[in-house]
């Protein structure tokens, strides 16, 4: 049992510590995904 609850406090931190660059990472996945969203579907569109 406190072994599992040591890991999981490990976890955590490492949660907390990936949190702030993992939000700017979010910011630029969502960037990058929406420009390659539009590259994908504009030769859909266009005949």
């Amino acid at each position: 049992m406190y072994v599992t609850q040591k890991k999981l406090s490990q976890a955590h931190s490492k949660l907390l510590s990936v949190r702030k660059a993992s939000h700017s990472a979010t910011v630029q996945f969502l960037k990058i995904q929406s420009s390659v969203q539009q590259r994908v579907l504009l030769p859909d569109s266009q005949p």
